[in-house]
């Protein structure tokens, strides 16, 4: 996954607000990448404009080989649905389908046939078998997150992006998927997640720091306790 030069203003005159400024950024197969920021730094906005569910006012968003800057409404569907996956902060799951269905949706868009396989290794790390027949108003956040969680990998997807995965999950169940995301880049997947955990960053093999809508700096290897830091210098430093 690719972006280059991506800026994202909303607005004209002088009601504009710049969301994102001319931010370029690689997310390699194999790589779990971390971005981090203070509230208002564009880190949502970027990660819908890399995945094809915001349009960059400029710039080019590349997916493999596959362009998404300026593709028809179609083949941007058809796009994300062969190739992302995306974890919403919100879940979107379908309210009128079962745990079950809705992770079993991406192939029912596409006409395949589940992979039931795949799923069933999903729902066990997961541990949501016992919630599978329950509509998402009967789940918890926690259970609706992992459910959202297991739609988004269940058809292998080349990227997935995640906005705070772990926000409504207690410690273990974040560390489990943590443990499952930092697996599935291992086979290949590239994975790009937003979160305000430094706990949940230092599983990253790269963090990359947002201000002001600008990429900051792109560090590796540090703490918990250093991200953290990094942090509380950015907020401090924000307009």
């Amino acid at each position: 996954m690719q972006l280059h030069e991506i800026s994202r203003h909303f607005g004209a005159g002088h009601t504009r607000v710049t969301a994102l400024e001319d931010v370029s950024l690689q997310v390699a197969p194999g790589e779990l990448v971390a971005v981090m920021g203070p509230s208002g730094s564009g880190k949502s906005t970027m990660l819908a404009c890399a995945a094809g569910l915001d349009e960059p006012s400029s710039g080019r968003v590349q997916v493999g080989q596959q362009v998404l800057t300026g593709l028809s409404d179609d083949a941007l569907t058809e796009t994300r649905r062969k190739h992302i996956g995306f974890v919403f902060q919100s879940y979107n799951l379908l309210p009128s389908l079962t745990a079950a269905d809705n992770i079993r949706l991406p192939f029912e868009l596409g006409g395949d046939r589940p992979d039931e396989t795949r799923i069933a290794e999903l729902v066990e790390r997961l541990r949501i078998g016992d919630r599978l027949d329950h509509l998402p108003g009967a789940l918890s956040g926690g259970q609706q997150q992992r459910v959202a969680i297991a739609r988004a990998l269940t058809t292998r997807p080349n990227v997935v992006f995640a906005d705070e995965p772990t926000g409504a999950l207690d410690t273990a169940s974040a560390r489990e998927v943590l443990d499952l995301l930092a697996e599935e880049a291992a086979l290949g997947q590239a994975i790009m997640l937003v979160t305000h955990d430094p706990m949940v960053a230092a599983r990253a093999s790269r963090i990359v720091f947002l201000q002001d809508g600008r990429v900051q700096r792109e560090v590796s290897g540090l703490s918990a306790e250093q991200i953290a830091t990094e942090m509380v210098q950015l907020a401090g430093a924000s307009r």
